[in-house]
């Protein structure tokens, strides 16, 4: 006999008994937007966290306002990046400084290199946009984002919207 405190894992897709437990268990699609934040929740030169799929990503607006989603990893120490600071548009580990731009590549060292070039190495970085006064994110790959639109909301577009989501 189990325990009612022991919770068992879900059941997967052949097991589901009903249309929720299916969902559920089939997951969320990468490759289609979600909603990560509210637009006037990440200022310029802050960084947030956002968890897709088990998956953290550095979510952060550069001082000219442009939104940027990198995997938040630094590949010196695997500390979150969002542990470090914006540095006008590009990321810097809190650990030794290591600043990557929008499109994931190491920028800058912020120490000697000893006169070794740059690594060549980039993190993973995810397409954001904003619509409706939010952040969308497409975590699946990059290159369907296009394919892929952000979906019409009606009750949120023209003058006579329904719903605000601006905060």
């Amino acid at each position: 006999m189990k325990n009612a405190q022991t919770k068992s894992p879900p059941p997967s897709f052949s097991e589901a008994k009903n249309s929720r437990q299916k969902a559920r268990a089939a997951g969320m699609d990468p490759n289609r937007w979600y909603v990560v934040e509210y637009d006037s929740a990440v200022k310029k030169g802050q960084v947030k966290e956002v968890i897709f799929s088990n998956t953290s990503i550095a979510l952060f607006r550069g001082e000219d306002g442009e939104l940027s989603a990198l995997r938040n990893l630094c590949m010196h120490r695997q500390l979150k990046l969002t542990h470090g600071a914006v540095d006008k548009c590009t990321l810097r580990c809190s650990y030794h400084g290591w600043a990557y731009n929008r499109e994931g590549w190491l920028e800058d060292y912020s120490h000697d290199n000893f006169g070794n070039p740059l690594i060549k190495k980039q993190l993973r970085t995810y397409p954001v946009q904003v619509r409706y006064g939010l952040i969308w994110l497409f975590p699946g790959e990059p290159e369907l984002a296009v394919e892929h639109k952000i979906p019409e909301i009606p009750e949120l577009t023209g003058t006579d919207t329904w719903a605000n989501f601006a905060v």
